[in-house]
């Protein structure tokens, strides 16, 4: 036996499909995966991975040679199917033209559902058929030995043939449910139940028994439904419909709002938020690993500490967390920087592979899979030059593109120390992917069990065709007393992204969505852009995360400066949510709320902005969901400005009398206010605030009359936002005019 590469067994699989849309033809479903074999001397089966995934649709051929006296096998597998799919959908073989069915054997599979085999499976009774002017071999499998199920075919010769791929129609097949009935808490997605699923071939719709189509494929109402599939393709052509299914909604409590933040200190305890409910409820608290407690404990070590209450009716439940920070009051102002690994330790497959290690967290390599066999795949190590001690938090800020989102498993994190492995193998998955779509940027993050002084990231897995992953960074934080330390600018992190509003929702206009140039949006200038792209009613949204040096002082602002929109309800699919340290804080702000608004600023562009009360330091601007119609959003600025709070008059002055306070902002531990004379002033008139148990104000003295001061907001020492501009107008003090007598006359 010979096979691709001299192996005794050569196989290969790739996962990513696209529909193939011909003129006037219906969208096909391609193969996800081969395997090969071939027997005789010089036999070989060559470019296989042209019958597969998106390759399968551009023409291109797999060489199938027999060697002498042998013959040439070519297994094409549909890995990607959630279910086998039924003897009753046709199967098709495309031969390139002029090659005819002569010495071949087509036999469909049940039963193919590995990658390591041409001979696994049961053998399904097969007739083969050529269609008419060089058509696909029409191939119908009958159930056989109690198996009426298949997803894969063998095509098996002693003569040298070219084969393009192999195909099935996704309209061919079944609307057909996994269960008969549906009970679910507030809304359920109806495609979630279908036996097999085809968004990208298929458009979906769901009407109700009285024949009303439904808002979305997701329910909000007990009934009974129905859903209707047309071919994205030829949407003339005639729609399959599924059975009715009976669907119950129950309904999710809704609690009262509750204080969702609280900053202790370290060895103080704190009871939970009452939370109520209309129609009662109950609520159970857990810790972060999931166990249950009845209040927030005290806690020895400063940091971020996330409890989540589930609240339940009588039939479901919604979760709410609440974020603690607990700080030590004789080191609550301490400094915190990113240490970041700029060691380039050793790279394969990987482009650019400075980038990863340059300090820089918007520049990235790329780490791209080969077409391997058995797993073989490309990495990456940086490193620092030093150790990094058990229990420090490492973050890996990364990349994901498209064609990784169905296979997270094959990118995987690994600590190193010198030139062994440390701790386990981690797979970038779970609740980091979530609904995503499209590209992904995303903060990896573990804690170290042993000494570690590097970190390897790797693309890899059978499943590897066209596979690919950036890495922008790794780091560790640590605490810094230098100045030095403080970052240029404000924002030091930005993140790209899109996901899906409802889980299986995703199609061919989902691909559409996301975030053009995201960096340009902090860059400082206000002629380039980020551009956020939204299709318009489609449930999903585009995200832009910024990530702040320090977290938010109440009262804070962020101004957004994007294209003019001439009306609000074009922002009907805009929202911010803010997070503290990773954990979501608070609900979405949404516009026209009390804290997110629309100000036309000049001709030509227009500032939203929102003032909060709850801490953050990070925020998600999103923009999407079936009620946007904004198709894009340009972003030129987002800035976080400081709460500056006098008390002014309608002439927007201060008026203060010579030597008493001017104070302004808030108190605020570890928050200063400098006041300078001018923008461009190096040594501050004053540093005002930095107490926790009341103000410092300002005294200001010398010339009288209007003055205008400059507003510096510092916390933890490090400058955050711009200098604001306020008028003072300062008054001789009572009982002591300025007055100058000269020439007095007794």
């Amino acid at each position: 036996m010979k096979c691709l590469l001299h192996l005794p067994l050569c196989f290969f699989f790739a996962l990513h499909f696209t529909g193939y849309v011909a003129a006037q033809e219906r969208n096909k479903v391609y193969p996800s995966a081969y395997a090969i074999s071939s027997t005789g001397l010089l036999g070989s089966v060559t470019t296989p991975e042209n019958t597969v995934g998106a390759e399968a649709s551009q023409g291109s051929t797999a060489t199938m040679t027999p060697g002498t006296l042998g013959s040439a096998t070519l297994v094409l597998k549909f890995l990607q199917l959630s279910a086998p799919l039924p003897v009753s959908v046709p199967l098709y073989v495309k031969l390139n033209t002029g090659v005819t069915m002569a010495s071949m054997t087509f036999t469909v599979l049940s039963g193919t559902t590995t990658q390591n085999s041409t001979s696994e499976g049961t053998n399904l009774t097969t007739s083969a058929t050529t269609l008419p002017s060089n058509g696909p071999v029409k191939l119908t499998a009958t159930t056989t030995g109690g198996v009426s199920t298949y997803n894969g075919v063998r095509l098996y010769t002693t003569a040298t043939k070219e084969v393009i791929t192999s195909f099935f129609y996704a309209q061919d097949v079944p609307l057909t449910f996994k269960a008969a009935s549906i009970t679910a808490c507030g809304s359920y997605n109806l495609l979630d139940n279908l036996t097999h699923k085809f968004t990208n071939e298929l458009s979906y719709e769901v009407f109700n028994d009285v024949g009303v189509k439904q808002v979305g494929t997701s329910i909000a109402q007990t009934g009974r439904y129905k859903i209707v599939a047309k071919d994205n393709a030829v949407p003339t052509a005639a729609a399959i419909e599924s059975p009715f299914i009976n669907v119950t909604i129950n309904s999710l409590p809704v609690p009262s709002s509750f204080t969702s933040y609280y900053h202790l200190p370290i060895n103080q305890a704190q009871s939970f938020p009452s939370i109520t409910c209309s129609g009662g409820c109950t609520t159970v608290w857990r810790n972060s690993a999931g166990t249950t407690v009845t209040s927030i404990s005290a806690q020895t070590v400063p940091g971020i500490y996330t409890y989540t209450a589930t609240i339940s009716n009588s039939t479901c439940s919604v979760e709410r967390s609440v974020v603690v920070e607990v700080y030590d009051p004789l080191n609550e102002c301490a400094r915190t920087k990113r240490t970041y690994a700029t060691v380039s330790v050793d790279q394969s497959g990987t482009t650019n592979p400075g980038n990863a290690s340059d300090a820089d967290p918007l520049t990235s390599s790329l780490i791209s899979a080969p077409i391997s066999l058995l797993g073989l795949g490309s990495h990456q190590t940086v490193g620092w030059a030093k150790k990094i001690p058990i229990g420090t938090k490492v973050y890996v800020k990364l990349g994901i593109g498209s064609n990784l989102l169905g296979l997270i498993s094959s990118l995987t994190v690994r600590a190193k120390n010198a030139t062994s492995y440390v701790g386990a193998t981690m797979s970038v998955s779970g609740e980091l992917i979530g609904l995503a779509v499209g590209e992904n940027d995303m903060i990896y993050s573990f804690t170290t069990t042993a000494e570690m002084d590097a970190v390897e990231v790797k693309v890899a897995g059978v499943l590897s065709l066209g596979l690919s992953a950036n890495l922008y960074g790794v780091w560790v934080e640590e605490s810094t007393t230098s100045l030095s330390d403080c970052p240029p600018n404000d924002e030091i992190d930005v993140l790209k992204g899109s996901e899906e509003l409802l889980k299986g929702v995703l199609n061919a206009a989902t691909a559409t969505v996301g975030v053009d140039n995201p960096s340009w949006a902090i860059d400082g200038s206000l002629t380039t852009k980020a551009t956020m792209r939204a299709a318009v009613g489609v449930a999903a949204q585009a995200k832009l995360d910024i990530i702040f040096h320090t977290m938010s002082q109440p009262g804070d602002s962020i101004f957004i400066k994007v294209q003019d929109l001439g009306v609000l309800t074009l922002l009907d699919g805009f929202s911010i949510q803010r997070y503290l340290k990773g954990a979501p804080v608070g609900a979405p702000l949404y516009m026209g709320g009390s804290v997110l608004s629309l100000l036309k600023v000049g001709t030509s562009s227009q500032i939203i902005f929102t003032t909060t009360t709850e801490p953050y330091d990070q925020i998600s601007i999103r923009l999407g969901g079936v009620l946007n119609v904004l198709s894009t959003l340009e972003i030129y600025d987002i800035e976080r400005r400081p709460f500056i709070k006098t008390v002014a008059n309608v002439d927007k002055r201060v008026y203060v009398c010579e030597g008493d306070p001017v104070a302004v902002g808030v108190v605020s531990p570890c928050l200063v206010y400098d006041w300078y004379d001018s923008l461009s002033a190096t040594t501050p008139l004053f540093s005002a605030g930095g107490v926790r148990d009341g103000s410092n104000p300002y005294h200001p003295t010398g010339t009288l009359g209007q003055r205008i001061f400059y507003i510096q907001q510092k916390v933890n020492g490090c400058v955050v936002g711009s200098r604001v501009p306020i008028k003072v107008y300062l008054m001789p003090k009572a009982g002591k005019p300025h007055l100058s007598i000269s020439n007095v006359v007794n």
